[in-house]
């Protein structure tokens, strides 16, 4: 994945990439929490974020602009169920950072504007 210009992690040297944005976050806790500081105040993460969603193929493992390639993954999923590609209801929680697709925001609007006293969904 390229670096995006701007981010705390472009100007790192290699083996701090491999050491702590591309550690194993089950087995590797404390490099899994150095990669999550390193990206905490990026200010491109969300870009980060979008640029994992949107890649071709899957990370297996390490940090990705703050959150996991498992939590990407995750996303993915609930991305995919609320686009319509997938029916299946992803068993996983969905990922609080990850943005609501046009339809879904249409749909929330017409159920509150509808009836007013329907509760809306969480987010």
């Amino acid at each position: 994945m390229n670096r995006l210009e701007g981010a705390n992690c472009a100007d790192l040297p290699g083996f701090v990439i491999d050491k702590y944005l591309d550690c194993n976050v089950g087995t590797e806790r404390f490099y899994a929490n150095v990669a999550r500081a390193i990206c905490d105040h990026c200010i491109v993460q969300p870009d980060c974020r979008d640029q994992a969603l949107n890649m071709p193929g899957l990370q297996k493992r390490g940090i990705i602009g703050g959150v996991s390639a498992m939590e990407i993954h995750h996303a993915r999923r609930w991305r995919a169920y609320e686009s319509g590609i997938t029916d299946q209801v992803p068993r996983c929680a969905r990922p609080d950072w990850l943005g609501r697709p046009e339809a879904v925001e249409m749909v929330e609007q017409l159920r509150v504007e509808v009836d007013p006293d329907e509760p809306s969904v969480e987010r």
